[in-house]
């Protein structure tokens, strides 16, 4: 309980240039680099990040939007987020997330939701955070429809692993209609893409129309 309440109200610097006040200030989150627009699954050049024809077959998601590498300072932020206690740094990332995409007009933000452990030895879901930071920049409505089933462990799994993991690891949750939806998932980090791929999956069988999906680093 201390260590929450110190990083709750603690102040942090950033990363990069250790001026006091975020994680990751605006300026050096301008200096990461970025990413070149390509398809997630083969590395083909697309535009706007779009998949590729052809991974298009074994895909829902029809874009994949990242900012940057997950190396660095971009590594260091996510790692505060995520076993630091760092919440702070999901608006600095959500913030350039959000700049990234470019939304229609009634598009539903949604988290991928991590392992229920997880969330409670964090304190929080730290997907949760960046959404409702995207929800917030973009005028999206956040909907917390997806349900996480099981505690599987990705960390150190193989691909094939974490696909098989995966298979029946989500549901969407009663009260929400999807029919015909433009849904934008959102994570911290793509690695293999099982856990969105997973995700996306379950949201189209729920009648969502158009599957996206944005992270802040691409492994």
């Amino acid at each position: 309980m201390f260590e929450l309440i110190l990083h709750l109200f603690a102040p942090h610097f950033c990363l990069g240039c250790g001026s006091e006040g975020s994680v990751l200030c605006k300026e050096c989150l301008r200096q990461i680099p970025t990413i070149p627009s390509a398809c997630y699954r083969c590395g083909m050049a697309t535009d706007k990040s779009k998949t590729c024809k052809g991974c298009k077959r074994v895909t829902k998601l029809s874009a994949m939007y990242a900012i940057t590498k997950y190396e660095g300072y971009a590594k260091e932020a996510i790692w505060k987020l995520k076993f630091s206690g760092a919440r702070a740094a999901a608006k600095d990332l959500g913030l350039a997330m959000a700049m990234k995409l470019e939304l229609p007009e009634g598009a539903l933000i949604v988290h991928t939701p991590t392992a229920t452990s997880h969330i409670r030895t964090r304190g929080y879901d730290q997907a949760c955070l960046l959404a409702r930071v995207i929800s917030r920049q973009t005028g999206c409505a956040y909907a917390p429809c997806l349900v996480r089933i099981g505690q599987q462990r990705q960390v150190g799994a193989s691909r094939k692993q974490r696909f098989e993991q995966l298979v029946n690891a989500f549901r969407v949750a009663g009260g929400y209609d999807l029919q015909g939806t433009h849904v934008l998932l959102v994570d911290d980090v793509l690695t293999s893409g099982a856990t969105l791929e997973a995700a996306a999956d379950v949201l189209k069988r729920a009648g969502a129309k158009q599957i996206d999906a944005v992270v802040f680093a691409r492994a």
